[in-house]
């Protein structure tokens, strides 16, 4: 007879939660789906304007990306582009302040200052989706390149074969070669970039507003 009670006791309490539980899910919860699961959001739901920013194609120009642009303000860019701020260890070792913006249907990385009214030092673009006025986007070759932009010339920039057009100037095309590939080393591409081959291909462009000094010469 007392193991009847115990049972009788314990189903009795199971019970009771079981309603006070169904009662503290009768009401509507947003953060919740309609099976009482919690809802996964990745991001807060975008603006309209970060919404066109998003989707609205637009060519790389030695300014930048829409309104992405090299000397413009993080907090002005942000309310027309959803942005994430982040920070990025380059080759010399230390973190940069960066920040990810959605902007023409990709993303690309921000570099800026570190001062409270930070402003966009240069930017990196690793998205196929973004291209040149001419077609030249990330995965494009060298010779593709030379075709569209004209005669290039080169350097190596923290261990990277980087070339430059003389029609579109503050952007750097990194591409896959290291150094030590290139016919006559690395101190070659800086006397002729014919010794980049037209097969290797772009991995990254950086906008940073300012012609490099080989383009001068």
């Amino acid at each position: 007879m007392r193991i009847s009670v115990v049972r009788f006791n314990a189903i009795h309490s199971l019970l009771l939660a079981a309603a006070f539980t169904l009662a503290c899910f009768s009401g509507h919860e947003s953060s919740r789906d309609a099976a009482g699961h919690p809802r996964v959001t990745d991001h807060p739901s975008r603006s309209a304007a970060q919404q066109r920013c998003a989707v609205t194609p637009t060519p790389v120009t030695r300014e930048g990306i829409g309104p992405v642009l090299i000397g413009a303000k993080v907090a002005a860019v942000s309310t027309a582009c959803e942005t994430r701020d982040s920070a990025i260890t380059l080759g010399e070792g230390l973190p940069e302040r960066a920040h990810s913006i959605d902007v023409g249907g990709g993303h690309v990385i921000a570099l800026s200052t570190g001062t409270p009214d930070t402003t966009i030092t240069r930017i990196i673009v690793r998205d196929s989706v973004f291209a040149t006025a001419k077609g030249i986007h990330v995965g494009s070759t060298i010779g593709a390149l030379r075709a569209a932009h004209g005669k290039i010339c080169g350097a190596v920039g923290e261990g990277n074969v980087v070339a430059f057009a003389p029609d579109i100037p503050g952007v750097s095309f990194e591409t896959n070669v290291a150094p030590g590939e290139l016919r006559g080393g690395a101190a070659a591409v800086e006397r002729d970039a014919s010794v980049i081959p037209d097969a290797a291909t772009i991995d990254a462009m950086w906008v940073t507003g300012v012609p490099a000094p080989c383009l001068e010469r």
